[in-house]
């Protein structure tokens, strides 16, 4: 809704698009890049394109990764495609540090900056919001862990996102021409543990 108040014309591309999950005027074109031949066409008169494909839930989503990436960037440079975003994820690490989902989004990362065409790459942590599948992980467990030992990895700090914020970050890249072929680290000031995120989110909840 918010790309459709710019004006922009619109089309949504996915393996399951219906033309009911989106506001009046947004074109869906059902594909699946694993199956070349229902992209074809995708970029064609395209002037912007955002990438928000990932795999986590395939057991070699690393590779599968890369290979979408690359065949995404060979349609997009095809079409004379404008400009790529990407939403990746940030880490503050060096490469050798990063955890195999981390990695594998550097990885895209460099595919698509790859391109014949500009990439802007916004990279962020938890977005809060119901359609945040990191912000529903966190949800779920103030749900259904009432009592839960945690693990090491809920003290990692983090900077979070509002997904409205997110949103406006991807429309207005596109004002600045600075920021193309530019990475970018998106979220909030203040660092947040995801021990706190829980927390906050069970007391919001009135969960203990």
């Amino acid at each position: 809704k918010s790309f459709d108040k710019e004006n922009h014309n619109i089309v949504a591309f996915s393996r399951s698009a219906k033309s009911a999950d989106f506001p009046d005027g947004v074109e869906v074109f059902q594909g699946d890049l694993c199956e070349p031949d229902t992209s074809d066409g995708l970029c064609e008169d395209i002037d912007v394109a955002y990438y928000f494909i990932h795999s986590l839930t395939s057991k070699d989503f690393m590779e599968k990764d890369k290979r979408l990436a690359k065949r995404f960037r060979q349609i997009a440079s095809d079409s004379d495609v404008d400009r790529v975003v990407y939403l990746s994820g940030i880490s503050g690490s060096k490469n050798d540090n990063l955890s195999p989902h981390l990695k594998s989004r550097r990885d895209v990362e460099e595919i698509l900056f790859e391109g014949e065409y500009d990439t802007t790459v916004l990279r962020a942590a938890v977005i809060i919001g119901k359609q945040s599948a990191s912000f529903r992980m966190i949800d779920d467990v103030t749900d259904r862990l009432p009592i839960m030992i945690v693990p090491k990895w809920v003290r990692t700090p983090s900077n979070p996102i509002w997904i409205d914020d997110v949103v406006e970050y991807l429309i207005k890249v596109l004002e600045y021409k600075e920021t193309r072929n530019n990475a970018y680290d998106i979220g909030c000031k203040e660092e947040w543990s995801y021990k706190r995120l829980i927390e906050e989110t069970a007391n919001i909840k009135n969960k203990k």
